[in-house]
């Protein structure tokens, strides 16, 4: 069973006036010491201290805070976050990113994103234009080559959903650089830091009609 601490008090008030010896206020300034010391060793040893760095906001928003844990968000600030939700997303090997995006860049940190690509313009020309960068991720802070990324793309309109290649970088497949179509769904396969494969519902070269 945990000791309950009950802060030390006086238990004889002094009265305005009374002369006050030391022999008879020694043990009132040990009573206060020993309550701050053992304040002190309860701090230490009970709130988590946060890093010299740390600018965000310390006060962690209202909400339901059973079965959670406490965390930092993306901007910097305390947050209580449920542990269903972070083993859910601990364990999944896929991070769905929803994007309108008539244009962006992947490379060697984009591993196993699945771009669900929304961009809906039915000007002629337009595209969803994806260039592809060097299979390069950082980690601890430091580039590395990552071969063996694979990054998911699904074109959900009618938009045309193409590849670009950076450069000194080589896209191969079966077909063109783009998905088939609405609905398609392709992936690239990174083979070294320059070469990927693209590969699903590639837009062929030649096509047949019956």
């Amino acid at each position: 069973m945990a000791t309950v601490f009950n802060p030390w008090q006086f238990i004889s008030p002094y009265l305005p006036g009374t002369p006050i010896r030391a022999a008879e206020v020694n043990p009132n300034f040990g009573g206060i010491s020993a309550s701050f010391t053992y304040v002190a060793d309860e701090l230490n040893q009970y709130i988590p201290r946060l890093p010299d760095n740390f600018t965000g906001n310390r006060a962690i928003p209202a909400g339901p805070y059973h079965n959670s844990l406490l965390g930092i968000d993306v901007e910097g600030n305390m947050e209580l976050v449920s542990r269903a939700a972070f083993s859910l997303l601990a364990g999944r090997d896929l991070t769905i990113v929803k994007t309108p995006a008539a244009a962006f860049t992947v490379n060697g940190d984009s591993h196993a994103n699945f771009y669900y690509c929304e961009n809906d313009n039915e000007t002629p020309e337009a595209v969803t234009a994806i260039t592809v960068s060097e299979a390069i991720a950082l980690v601890e802070g430091e580039p590395a080559v990552a071969p063996g990324t694979v990054i998911f793309f699904f074109q959900l309109s009618d938009t045309p959903l193409v590849f670009l290649e950076a450069p000194g970088v080589t896209v191969r497949g079966s077909g063109l650089l783009k998905a088939f179509g609405a609905g398609s769904t392709v992936a690239l396969v990174s083979i070294d830091q320059f070469t990927w494969v693209l590969v699903g519902d590639v837009y062929p070269d030649t096509v047949v009609v019956p």
